[in-house]
């Protein structure tokens, strides 16, 4: 991994997960995707992806809903990296890229969600020990922060859901494409997020 000389002032890190189920106290992360940019000039630095191993119960205690969505099937038990090993990873990247809660936050469609999972492989008390950010950006408020200042300047407003694909659909992008995986979500996500920071952009100037 080759790491930048000097570090850039402000950082985004993009981050989706794929998971077993909705609840982090019952189901498991099995994938892990992020990427690091540099804010200011929208370059990617880093980009990580990792694919987490499970067992035959925690799968069965999964949601059926939830593999539909993301494609995971009985015959990925087992396969994939440790907790321990990922977390090793990704502790690694951001020491390596100097990460804190004083030059970075995280980007995603529902980062809060993907934070209760990544939980699993880092605990908040190692986060909070290497003070990580813990400040975040999702979309669905970025799209609704666009669509009031629109109506502010006299468009009229349409309801839409702030589901990432409804966001999409309303911007002109293609959905994310199917089955989800972390990597294509922190793309997509990535998309939409430059999206409307270019249209905010657009009618405040």
């Amino acid at each position: 991994m080759t790491v930048q000389q000097t570090q850039p002032k402000g950082m985004l890190i993009v981050v989706d997960t794929e998971t077993t189920g909705l609840d982090s106290m019952r189901h498991r992360i099995i994938e892990l995707a992020f990427e690091i940019l540099d804010i200011k000039i929208r370059e990617v630095l880093c980009q990580y992806e990792a694919k987490l191993q499970i067992n035959a119960q925690q799968y069965a205690e999964g949601n059926k809903k939830a593999y539909e969505v993301n494609g995971f099937t009985k015959d990925m038990i087992g396969k994939g990296k440790s907790c321990e090993e990922v977390a090793e990873e990704v502790i690694e990247i951001f020491e390596n890229y100097n990460i804190s809660k004083n030059n970075a936050y995280w980007m995603g469609q529902n980062p809060k969600f993907d934070d209760s999972f990544l939980a699993q492989v880092i605990p908040k008390s190692k986060q909070y020990e290497l003070k990580w950010p813990y400040h975040s950006v999702d979309t669905a408020t970025m799209f609704h922060s666009l669509q009031m200042l629109q109506v502010a300047m006299g468009k009229k407003y349409e309801f839409v859901s702030l589901s990432k694909d409804d966001i999409a659909k309303s911007l002109g992008v293609e959905p994310e494409s199917k089955p989800h995986s972390a990597l294509n979500g922190v793309k997509h996500a990535k998309k939409l997020y430059f999206i409307i920071q270019d249209k905010l952009r657009e009618l405040v100037t």
